[in-house]
């Protein structure tokens, strides 16, 4: 089969050292390479009719431009404020009419399928486990909070649950490590700094690599 990954535009892909969805775009391409088809990874302006035997894409606005396009769409939603933000906001309304307009959606969590009013059917994402493995011997758990922080250039808007994390792991006494990008995560500590203390370490910027070692080393 060919097989489009809509492109984001937002990250390069594959990518260099950060990425979140754009991570998943990849991984998905990698895989499916292996399986004998063929993927490309292009911009939604590059998608024409017929050119593909399947199209996946990963933002709701993406989607609904595919629909008046013409062009039917497998649509994965990626989107947690879909939940945060309640089936009355104007995000969880544009998923779900994606979702309506898609010849299959697809949710990373259970109980997400209800709450779309089970039209899409659940696929967890995989962990490649050739490069993810455990290898802590700590004795108390060791936590870890993965994230690019902020919204829009908003570091005031603690979009990942910093502060809660970290303030979780001071009330129980743990360790914590925080990883992301420096453009994002350093202005959010420097506004947030009474969050920081002996159990917090903070890392930025890391390669794929290391931050696969890191996750090696904690055990949440």
């Amino acid at each position: 089969m060919k097989i489009a990954q809509v492109n984001l535009g937002l990250l390069p892909i594959p990518p260099n050292g950060w990425g979140a969805v754009e991570k998943i775009i990849w991984n998905y391409a990698l895989k499916l390479r292996e399986l004998g088809h063929e993927v490309e990874i292009p911009y939604l302006n590059e998608i024409k009719k017929n050119r593909y035997d399947l199209v996946h894409v990963h933002v709701w606005n993406h989607a609904l431009e595919l629909y008046k396009m013409g062009i039917p769409y497998i649509y994965t939603c990626h989107d947690h404020h879909v939940y945060l933000a309640g089936k009355e906001s104007t995000i969880y309304q544009q998923n779900l009419l994606a979702m309506k307009c898609a010849e299959l959606s697809i949710v990373p969590a259970k109980y997400l399928i209800e709450y779309f009013e089970n039209i899409p059917i659940y696929l967890e994402h995989g962990v490649e486990l050739s490069e993810f493995k455990i290898n802590s011997n700590n004795i108390k758990p060791k936590l870890l909070c993965v994230g690019n922080n902020g919204l829009l250039g908003d570091q005031t808007f603690d979009r990942k649950g910093f502060r809660y994390a970290i303030e979780s792991a001071k009330n129980l006494e743990l360790d914590i490590t925080v990883v992301g990008p420096t453009n994002v995560n350093k202005k959010f500590f420097e506004q947030n700094n009474d969050l920081l203390g002996d159990n917090v370490t903070v890392l930025y910027d890391l390669t794929d690599n290391e931050l696969a070692k890191i996750y090696s080393e904690h055990d949440i």
